[in-house]
Parts: C-alpha cells; sequence; structure tokens
C-alpha cells in the first residue's frame, strides 16, 4: 500500500536531479563547446560568433535565464550546423614541416 505521495519509479519518468546551476552550467557548457567545434571546422575566431550570438540577443549568456539558454542552443544548432564545414576538400596546413623533393637545375 502506498502513500498519495508515492509513487513508483519504474524508468517510465525523466526526472532531472540537478540544481537549477547545475542545468545552466551544463547547457553552458554545450552552447561553448559547439561554438569553439564549429569554429575550429570552419576556420573562424570563435570570437566572431560569440559576437554575432550576442548582437542577436542583446546580452551575455552569463546573464541569460535557462529559457534564454536554450533558445541560444537552438540558434546556434540551427546557424551554425555541425555538418556545414566550409573548404571541405582543403586539407588543415600540416602544423610540422614536411620534407619536400627538390630538383635543382
Amino acid at each position: 500500500m502506498t502513500d498519495s505521495h508515492q509513487i513508483i519509479l519504474d524508468g517510465g519518468y525523466d526526472l532531472d536531479f540537478r540544481t537549477p546551476h547545475e542545468q545552466e552550467q551544463e547547457i553552458l557548457r554545450r552552447i561553448e563547446h559547439h561554438i569553439r567545434i564549429y569554429s575550429f571546422n570552419n576556420r573562424f575566431n570563435p570570437k566572431r560568433l560569440n559576437s554575432e550570438i550576442y548582437a542577436y540577443f542583446g546580452k551575455p549568456r552569463r546573464d541569460m535565464t535557462y529559457k534564454e539558454l536554450e533558445a541560444v542552443l537552438r540558434h546556434i544548432e540551427g546557424t551554425y550546423p555541425m555538418a556545414n564545414i566550409r573548404g571541405t576538400g582543403r586539407p588543415r596546413v600540416a602544423t610540422k614541416a614536411v620534407p619536400v623533393q627538390v630538383r635543382w637545375a
């Protein structure tokens, strides 16, 4: 017999036991990760994307509520998709010197 306030957890519930601060930190981390990966893949400076996001939403992400951060994440996932890579086919410059065969005349 159970009380009216008790529920049986059978896996049918999606309960999130994180604090609001932890939830905000997680979504901020996801936003930052997306921006950095997209910037690297497309040879952009992350500051450029951050300034575009700031101009679009009008305030820094650290001052936003959780709902606003969710809107930012949806916006960047739609505007800056990971599947779109600028300059596909052009490899990045090698970080180490590569020997080149030279024929002197």
